[in-house]
Parts: structure tokens; sequence; C-alpha cells
């Protein structure tokens, strides 16, 4: 058979690319990755201004003489408090054309670069797959008021209330017949409610967590209950970090509840082979129907045991 010269030309380079790919593929072996295209940035448009009544000055005893209610809360925002409205209030006009509007038009419903200026520790926190959604979106008026609260860290409402308006299924666990107390009290005691880059925003991995209170103190085990995740104690929470309902392990932390050489931790929950075996495995750590925190409702502990070991 006779071969054209155009159609041997188109064979031969055939053959020779194909060779050069493998050539290549041999000597970098790697998956070749495409390079994304640059995200574009989103652009912020800042927000009107609002009409105000023309003032002589921008210090705090002017702004406080018609604002007067912002400093009768229990808990008045530092800048407030010192008077420093133009920390986050920025004025322009005169007369009629007088207007007022957050620092770098900032939106009311958006003050995330606003607020983080000063709250550093809540944008790190906020930054991330962990971080808690009102906060990574710049929502923080969601849950704190801007100038004063009765509230500590100026929350809307008690603190809670606030967590569980969204969070209903902890609030279903709240109303069970035993409720683990620290949740009750305080959400923030165990997560951090900005972000962290543990499961569920807690301020540690599971087990460290639940030890800070729950592990009897010995000489080869000291607690951590005067100095939880490297911060004081609330003296309000104080109270709920009893001697009560500790326990003693090795020295490496991973044996010996409920019973001598029971693990509290392992690679893989009985239960639910996708997460590791921690004390959430066995206890709910907001509330359960069953005693001591037990996720089984089983009052007989025999019955509790039997759901892994069958």
């Amino acid at each position: 058979m006779r071969i054209s010269g155009n159609l041997f030309a188109l064979a031969f380079a055939l053959a020779m690319f194909g060779a050069a790919s493998l050539l290549a593929s041999r000597q970098d072996p790697r998956p070749r990755r495409e390079t994304p295209p640059p995200k574009s940035e989103q652009v912020r448009q800042p927000a009107a201004g609002k009409a105000h009544t023309e003032i002589p000055d921008t210090r705090g005893e002017t702004c406080l003489g018609c604002h007067e209610g912002l400093i009768k809360a229990k808990v008045v925002h530092a800048p407030v408090a010192a008077g420093e409205c133009t920390a986050c209030h920025e004025f322009a006009g005169k007369g009629d054309a007088t207007t007022v509007r957050l620092v770098g038009g900032a939106a009311p419903a958006n003050t995330g670069h606003l607020c983080l200026t000063c709250h550093e520790d809540a944008g790190r926190a906020a930054i991330g797959p962990g971080a808690h959604g009102p906060a990574a979106s710049g929502e923080c008026g969601a849950c704190h008021m801007p100038h004063g609260s009765d509230q500590a860290g100026l929350l809307l409402i008690p603190e809670a209330e606030l967590c569980t308006t969204c969070h209903d299924d902890v609030a279903g666990q709240l109303r069970l017949a035993n409720v683990h107390k620290p949740a009750a009290a305080a959400c923030s005691l165990c997560h951090n409610p900005h972000g962290s880059g543990n499961p569920a925003k807690t301020r540690e991995a599971v087990n460290p967590l639940c030890l800070a209170c729950h592990m009897r103190e010995t000489a080869r085990n000291p607690g951590q209950t005067r100095h939880l995740f490297g911060r004081p104690v609330p003296e309000a929470l104080a109270p709920l970090l009893s001697p009560e309902a500790r326990v003693a392990l090795d020295p490496l932390r991973r044996r010996n509840h409920p019973v001598v050489g029971h693990p509290v931790s392992g690679p893989k929950d009985p239960l639910d082979a996708k997460r590791p075996f921690t004390c959430v495995s066995c206890h709910g750590p907001h509330g359960t129907e069953g005693p001591g925190l037990r996720r089984f409702s089983s009052n007989d502990p025999s019955g509790f045991c039997v759901e892994c070991h069958k």
C-alpha cells in the first residue's frame, strides 16, 4: 500500500508528538495542574451618609447631649465611654446637608471591616472553614450592640438565649432531663463564637476541652480549671467547675474511664466510623435524657454499654 506524502507527514508528526509527551511524563511524573485564574476582589461600595443635624464639633460631650442614653447600659463600648464617637462615625457637610455615616462607609449590616480595626482577635478567628457564619460575613450586629448592652461582650440578649435563636438543635438538648450546666450558662466557655479550627468551633479538641474540667488532678496530671485554655475562668462561671464528675486517667489521658483499661480516645468511634472516639462518643455535651449526660437514655449502665459491646 502506498501512502501519500501529506498523510505520511501527518502520521510522522503525531508519532513524534506522542513520543515527546511520553518522554515528558517520564521525566516529571507529577500531575500537571492548571493555574487557576486570579479571583476578582469584591469591591465594597461605601454606604451613603444619613441626614444629621448640624453640630458645632464632634466631641463626645456634644454627641451625648442628644444621645445620652448610649452610656446608661451596664456594659458600654470603650470608644463610647471615652467619648470617641469619631472612632466609628464620620460627619460631612454643613447645615441641612450635614450627614453622618460609619467610618470607611461601612454598612450597618456589614461592619466587619470597621470592627476588626480594633478587634483583631475576632478577625483572626473568623478566617477559614471554621469561621462562624455571621462573623465571617461581617454581620457583627447579629450578636453585638455597637454602643452598650446589659450583657457581657455587648451581646444583644443573654448568651445562651442568643446562640439558641439560631442553633435550635442545641436549644432542644438544653430542655432534656439532664443538662450540662456550663452549656446552659455560657456557650463561649467551650466554643469560640467567632470561629475555630476545631470541629463545632470548640476552643480545644474534644478531649482536652472536656478534661480541662473533668480531669481529677494528680501530681502527674495537674488540672487546668484555674486557667481554661490560657485564659482565667470568669468569676461567674467558677462555681460550675465543681470537684464532682472528674475522672482519673492514665498519664497519657487515653484510658481508664469508665472502668480501668477502657479507652477515652481512639482512631474510630464504634457507632460512627467517620469520627474518632472521644468523650462525646458516650456523652452529650449539652444535655441528654440519660443520667451522667450519657447519650443513650438507659438508666442501667449495662444497657448503655451494649450500644457498642454487643
